[in-house]
């Protein structure tokens, strides 16, 4: 089970921001690749220094991310999200 209150703060905000991800691009179900894109997009983060330094320009990154998640199944007006087990 995940435990918010464990988290890091920066953690806590990659998760919030890929339930806003998810949830704007309709997505009921909150998979890795909206985790992925919060991370490749937070400000301060350590994973965009990262991607950086492995050679993967963010932006191209991103744009590919974009892509995956517009493959996902879209639900309108759905009442709540929930995290798959991955």
């Amino acid at each position: 089970m995940l435990r918010f209150e464990k988290m890091t703060v920066k953690a806590q905000e990659a998760v919030q921001s890929a339930q806003e991800i998810a949830a704007s691009h309709e997505n009921q179900q909150i998979e890795p690749i909206h985790l992925l894109a919060a991370l490749v997009a937070q400000d301060g983060g350590v994973v965009p220094p990262l991607v950086t330094k492995l050679g993967i320009r963010p932006e191209v990154l991103s744009q590919e991310i974009e892509r995956e998640i517009s493959r996902l199944p879209k639900v309108q007006g759905f009442g709540q999200q929930h995290m798959v087990p991955r």
